[in-house]
């Protein structure tokens, strides 16, 4: 790996370092290095879905008993 330099202390680091560990600076890395967070509203849609999913093979597995 090769070293790099914070740009506010000026203490060397190493490739993959996301914060300087004197200074607690950010490092910058490429788009591609950074891990991409899950939007919070498909999350919730998703979550929205299996419940609604769940409730109607519970309602299903009540009517099935029922006959």
């Amino acid at each position: 790996m090769a070293a790099k330099f914070c740009s506010k202390c000026n203490e060397k680091f190493d490739d993959g370092v996301l914060f300087c560990k004197y200074c607690g600076l950010p490092t910058t890395r490429s788009e591609d290095e950074i891990p991409q967070v899950e939007n919070k509203k498909s999350r919730k849609v998703v979550l929205s879905i299996a419940i609604a999913a769940l409730g109607i093979v519970i309602i299903a597995l009540f009517m099935i008993i029922e006959i």
